[in-house]
This record gives C-alpha cells, sequence and structure tokens, in this order.
C-alpha cells in the first residue's frame, strides 16, 4: 500500500549560536528577505561599519581593528579583525559608503550584544619612525608641508618637510626635512578686530 508522508525541512545555521527570536507562526507564508529567525553568537561577536569611499581602498581583510565599547570607556581596548567587505556601496547623503565587517577576537563575557562600538581599523603601522603633532605642521599637500623650527638665540626659520602617514592619534610621519632634536613651534594664528573709525 501507498504511504503519504510530509517533506521535512531542516534549517542549519551558519554559525553556533542561540536563538534569540523567531518571528514567524506555523501556516505564515514567508515574504522574500523577511527574517524570520535571529541568532546570537556565542563564540564571537560582530560590528558592522560603515566605510567612506576614499578610505575603503586601505583596509584589507584580515587587518587588525581596535575596538573600544561605550559600555567601558575608551582605555579599554577589544582587539578585532577585518573579515568581510561589501563589494557595493551605498549612499549616506552624498557619500557613497562600503559595510565592513568586523569580528571580534576571541570570547570575552563583557562584550553584549547591542552594545554601542567605536572602531579604528589600522591601515598601516611604522616604527622608528619620526612623527609629530599635527598641529606642528603647515600641511600644503599630501606629501608636503612646513615646520617652523626654533634656532639658536630664539630665532626661529622655516622648513619644507616631507609627509608619510597620519595617525588616528592626531600624530603625522614626517620622512623628510627634519632631525631629531628640532625644537618645532607651532603656527600662530593672529586674530584681528575690525576697529571703528570716528570723525
Amino acid at each position: 500500500s501507498a504511504k503519504s508522508g510530509v517533506a521535512k525541512t531542516v534549517i542549519v545555521a551558519p554559525f553556533t549560536g542561540v536563538v534569540s527570536n523567531v518571528d514567524i507562526s506555523l501556516g505564515e507564508t514567508v515574504s522574500l528577505g523577511k527574517t524570520v529567525i535571529s541568532m546570537l553568537a556565542v563564540d564571537s561577536f560582530e560590528v558592522e561599519a560603515k566605510v567612506p569611499e576614499v578610505d575603503i581602498v586601505k583596509v584589507k581583510i584580515g587587518a587588525p581593528v581596535d575596538i573600544t565599547l561605550d559600555a567601558y570607556g575608551k582605555d579599554i581596548i577589544f582587539p578585532a579583525l577585518v573579515t568581510r567587505i561589501n563589494p557595493t556601496a551605498t549612499t549616506e547623503g552624498t557619500v557613497p559608503v562600503y559595510k565592513v565587517i568586523v569580528t571580534f577576537v576571541g570570547k570575552d563575557e563583557r562584550i553584549r550584544q547591542g552594545m554601542t562600538a567605536n572602531v579604528q581599523i589600522v591601515t598601516e603601522t611604522k616604527s622608528k619612525v619620526i612623527a609629530v603633532p599635527a598641529r606642528f605642521i603647515q600641511v600644503s599637500t599630501v606629501e608636503k608641508g612646513k615646520a617652523i623650527v626654533m634656532k639658536e638665540g630664539g630665532m626661529t626659520t622655516t622648513k619644507d618637510v616631507t609627509l608619510g602617514i597620519r595617525g588616528a592619534d592626531g600624530l603625522i610621519e614626517v620622512t623628510g626635512g627634519l632631525l631629531v632634536g628640532d625644537v618645532l613651534v607651532a603656527p600662530s594664528t593672529v586674530s584681528r578686530q575690525a576697529q571703528k573709525q570716528t570723525k
């Protein structure tokens, strides 16, 4: 005799986690693109960052990332890695941005879903270089600028300098034009107030 049966579909999660929400009822028809099951990863969390097109060329998969969470302040850094980069851009205002997925390294009980994260992607690292606060450099182009150097007797002179990478900490690399031991002077800004002429 013939047997009738019901076909069963098994839904497999793409990662190990805990189901946090099921937004579907028995017998409901699911529309395309609707999220019906939400999960939380138990091994690692991800952060979705939006990177402007001018910076996306510097970001590579596997790049190290420093993350701070508002809940713990700026002094506690959680290590992470860039794991995915969306190949297509979306527009926010007038700026094209790319979605970059950053994954925390290891499991940390302090990290919780929904926390506000600040992401700093490390695109390049250099050591044993001359780096000065950017406020001491009058930047002309991406690679060139001027610096005011103190001479003996309190006099100053202006030197042409060649610039390298810029750090997120406000430092700028000087690859030429300065010597170790040079004393820099911050450019001064003179403000003038218009005075009324009286007759």
